[in-house]
């Protein structure tokens, strides 16, 4: 069964089948990017690297950790993932992969 999850009105948590949503899905990384929000995924998702490098959420090894997430943290965590988001959404990451393709030919 999954644990009671301390309602928290900006961040974004899905559960699938009984179990934190993984967030290796690209697609569902980049809506998560670019809507501004704070997100909390498991520690060895896909997208773990990005929330490490722009802190811009929580990872936890299970659904479990989430009722003893740091909320103090929140504000920080949804500031940077405002700036990380207007990055997404204006195609800044793309931008800097076709440079680099440029760069390689």
């Amino acid at each position: 069964t999954i644990p009671n999850i301390p309602a928290h009105p900006r961040i974004i948590i899905t559960v699938c089948h009984d179990k934190l949503s993984i967030h290796t899905a690209v697609a569902r990384s980049k809506r998560m990017s670019a809507a501004g929000l704070p997100v909390i995924a498991w520690k060895d998702a896909a997208i773990a690297d990005i929330i490490r490098k722009y802190q811009v959420g929580y990872l936890i090894e299970n659904i479990y950790e989430i009722n003893q997430l740091d909320y103090a943290q929140y504000d920080i965590f949804r500031e940077n993932a405002e700036k990380l988001a207007v990055k997404v959404r204006k195609g800044w990451f793309t931008r800097k992969v076709f440079q680099a393709i440029q760069e390689s030919l």
